[in-house]
């Protein structure tokens, strides 16, 4: 019996050795495999960040001009046809705004540079840190310019580090991965829905107790008088237990 499912002694059993094919292929994708691709990343980085305008309004137009950084790695792995992928990249990328008086004559040149410290394969786009910095301190219009790159220029940069995460999925076929079901909210044993005008998530009233009625009284009594019919009868049929 035991021959049957396991093997002799010295001898592998065919059905669970992975023999090594000759082509040297990964049937279906099937075993683990890692593949870099941070070169792929950091050339993404530099298409969708340098040379790009930012802003362009009639009093001020901001642009980027060169990629002064990219750091970090990007890794893709596939295990049963399935792909994930992990990244972990930081990069700093230089800006430059003009200021232009009402005729659009050039009024002020302000330069500065935009650092992302971490990024990373599941980093929260909108919680992103961005620091902006400014290297002219004594130009008229720094202020003004500053301003509109800490809140365009960042606005700008969040959309951008958001094309890049959706292009690696799309462009590797990396997986979503799927919510567990302890993870999807549910609602309370004790909250009840609404009805009858209450609020959604109140618990509900307790039930009243119920009040006595006459069926309950007729029925202690009824209890009582066999108690007593009961008690009247032992006593009548006591002589005749003497007698015999």
């Amino acid at each position: 019996f035991f021959s049957l499912i396991m093997a002799k002694l010295g001898e592998g059993d065919p059905r669970w050795i992975v023999e090594q094919r000759a082509d040297g292929s990964n049937v279906n994708q099937w075993h683990w495999t890692e593949k870099d691709v941070t070169q792929w990343v950091k050339t993404r980085v530099r298409e969708l960040l340098q040379n790009q305008v930012i802003l362009e309004k009639r009093a001020m137009m901001i642009r980027t001009t060169i990629l002064d950084k990219v750091d970090g790695e990007a890794n893709l792995y596939n295990r049963k046809g399935k792909v994930s992928f992990l990244m972990e990249i930081n990069f700093s990328i230089s800006w430059e705004g003009e200021a232009f008086d009402t005729s659009g004559k050039k009024v002020g040149l302000v330069r500065g540079k935009m650092t992302v410290p971490e990024l990373e394969h599941d980093t929260n786009i909108e919680k992103m840190q961005i620091d902006v910095s400014c290297n002219d301190s004594s130009e008229a219009q720094r202020d003004k310019l500053l301003k509109a790159v800490q809140t365009e220029g960042r606005a700008w940069l969040r959309g951008k580090a958001e094309i890049l995460l959706q292009e690696m999925k799309d462009v590797h076929s990396v997986q979503e991965k799927k919510k567990e079901a302890s993870e999807v909210p549910t609602m309370p044993k004790d909250m009840s829905p609404l009805k009858d005008g209450a609020k959604v998530g109140c618990p509900a009233p307790p039930s009243p107790a119920p009040c006595p009625t006459k069926s309950t009284n007729a029925g202690a009594k009824t209890a009582k008088t066999s108690q007593k019919e009961a008690s009247w009868l032992s006593w009548w049929w006591w002589p005749r237990w003497l007698s015999w």
